[in-house]
């Protein structure tokens, strides 16, 4: 479920919070709002926080059909940062498999578990201390 989807004209960034079970739609629903804004005001960085998200479910079939839904919406080659924030070292290890399978996309793509850092990456592309 998408929580909440917001847009900083000061830093050019986008932040996404999604929680509860994960849902192929509702993820399309959520880059469709990120692209629109994208096509509104240019290249945007953008960090989503799925920290209450559900993984008990997740698969790799799931994390296939997120990737496919996330190239379809894929920017090429515009150098924006997208940010992944996850609870813990196991949500770090599935999300890095959803970038994995994501390869093809080139923006810069990171997974972090503390906000943040993942904030702080986007904005400045600064490695976390």
């Amino acid at each position: 479920m998408i929580d909440s989807l917001t847009y900083s004209e000061a830093e050019g960034m986008v932040r996404v919070t999604l929680s509860g079970d994960l849902d192929v739609e509702d993820f399309r629903e959520a880059m469709g709002e990120v692209v629109r804004i994208r096509a509104t005001v240019g290249p945007t960085h953008s960090v989503w926080d799925v920290t209450a998200l559900d993984f008990t479910g997740i698969d790799i079939g799931i994390l296939r059909s997120l990737s496919q839904a996330r190239a379809s919406f894929a920017p090429r080659g515009r150098g924006e940062r997208v940010a992944i924030v996850v609870p813990g070292t196991i949500e770090q290890s599935i999300m890095k498999l959803f970038l994995d399978l994501s390869e093809e996309i080139e923006n810069q793509q990171r997974v972090f578990t503390n906000r943040a850092d993942a904030e702080r990456w986007c904005l400045t592309g600064a490695e976390p201390a």
